[in-house]
């Protein structure tokens, strides 16, 4: 195990019910002997130290970072559990950030990629909120593989902090790890990284200072000056068309783009640190006074909060009823192309679409500034400005994909959100 996660290049090591933890001072390993770390200083360079050593798991303080692994048995009941979450609690009380919790919790849960979710996975599931924890594993590759099936119970866990930084979790599936157990291998990015460039994100103009005069003229001269090798090639089109909207809005009206990060000063990261110290200590100690008085504090401000959970309707579905429930809003076409072989076609121009037909279709549909665009960015107000020249050039795209029978990949993506509605009457459909 050692020896492959050298090969990886792996510095740190978080171990769930290792057969043997050798006396070294690299690893450090709970009470149990159930949970271990194994700290590479050489490959991970940080100072790497005990913090606290429980009964069924080890924390390790390696620099900055807080590092726990645990391993929860499947014969300790429910209680035992519980009381085995509130132990990490008390290590994480003085914790906000940089934290790193891996291992094996042996519970079953939607959130994580289980098909069911169950009383252990609920209990964790709640722990891991009120302590502001996020999952880390990502898809649905089974972590543990058995004879009686296979199972996703191996989780990572991080603070909100590290969640961006925690890069390229996988499965190992293609590593041997001589147990029912897979490698789980992720980095952490240590160095402040860059986001790419989102440029359809970014695809925001200030409405209330768009010109309509500059945004046709430079219309007019786009399409006067179409930069074009093949004006045949749906794809160089509609690539075009969709630069050339984007452009002349850059000429109309100022860019909306996200708020630049005001510059620290040398004493925030101090302040912010202890600030998120003693909110974590004002929660821990409102929590502790539950048991003195359940019906004070803690009980009404749940009750004026109270409200349902925020998972999203396709993560609580089952995959039967969610794909009966597309199929029912996108009824799939199983029916054959009339026309297989497309080379022997004849286009008749009374098919074709007029600049004056799109321009009717365009002032149909709903402009207004508010409305939210499609995946390109662009929103139907900026489209009904449309000139008759540029209006010419979406009516040659349309015919050019009537007479070919292709249309452009990006027109068939589309942002998707249900929304369930409980009045709808026997349905069953949002």
């Amino acid at each position: 195990m050692v020896h492959s996660a050298r090969e990886l290049g792996s510095g740190l090591l978080i171990v769930s019910e290792p057969n043997h933890i050798p006396d070294s001072p690299e690893w450090f390993a709970s009470v149990d002997q159930g949970a271990a770390i194994f700290a590479d200083v050489n490959t991970v360079r940080l100072r790497c130290s005990l913090a606290v050593r429980g009964s069924r798991f080890v924390a390790v303080n390696c620099g900055s970072y807080l590092v726990i692994s645990i391993y929860a048995p499947p014969s300790i009941d429910l209680f035992e559990f519980n009381v085995l979450l509130d132990e990490l609690s008390g290590v994480l009380s003085s914790r906000v950030e940089r934290i790193i919790l891996a291992g094996d919790f042996n519970a079953k849960a939607r959130a994580w990629g289980a098909k069911a979710t169950d009383h252990r996975g609920l209990l964790l599931t709640r722990w891991a909120a009120e302590r502001d924890l996020r999952i880390v594993n990502e898809g649905q590759s089974p972590t543990c593989v058995r004879p009686q099936g296979q199972l996703i119970i191996d989780l990572t866990w991080v603070s909100p902090d590290l969640l961006q930084r925690v890069v390229n979790w996988r499965v190992r599936s293609d590593m041997e790890s001589l147990s029912d157990h897979c490698f789980i291998t992720f980095e952490v990015e240590t160095g402040w990284k860059r986001p790419p460039p989102n440029h359809t994100a970014q695809r925001r103009w200030n409405s209330k200072k768009f010109d309509s005069d500059l945004f046709r003229a430079s219309l007019i001269w786009r399409a006067g000056n179409p930069t074009l090798e093949d004006p045949m090639d749906i794809v160089q089109v509609a690539r075009w068309l969709d630069l050339s909207m984007e452009k002349a809005c850059d000429v109309a009206a100022p860019r909306i783009g996200p708020r630049r990060p005001r510059r620290k000063t040398y004493w925030w990261s101090k302040l912010s640190w202890e600030i998120g110290r003693r909110k974590s200590a004002a929660w821990q100690e409102l929590l502790g006074s539950v048991d003195k008085d359940p019906w004070g504090l803690p009980y009404r401000l749940v009750l004026k909060n109270l409200r349902t959970t925020s998972l999203g309707l396709t993560e609580v579905l089952e995959p039967e009823t969610l794909s009966e429930l597309l199929e029912s809003l996108f009824p799939p076409n199983n029916r054959p192309d009339p026309i297989v072989d497309w080379s022997d076609f004849v286009w008749d121009n009374m098919w074709a679409t007029s600049p004056t037909e799109v321009n009717e279709a365009i002032r149909k549909a709903t402009s207004s500034w508010t409305k939210a665009p499609g995946p390109d960015g662009l929103k139907m107000a900026v489209w009904r400005q449309s000139t008759r020249e540029f209006l010419h050039w979406i009516s040659h795209l349309f015919n050019l994909c009537l007479m070919k029978g292709e249309f452009p990949s990006k027109w068939k993506g589309a942002n998707l959100v249900l929304i369930p509605k409980e009045s709808t009457p026997s349905a069953g459909l949002p």
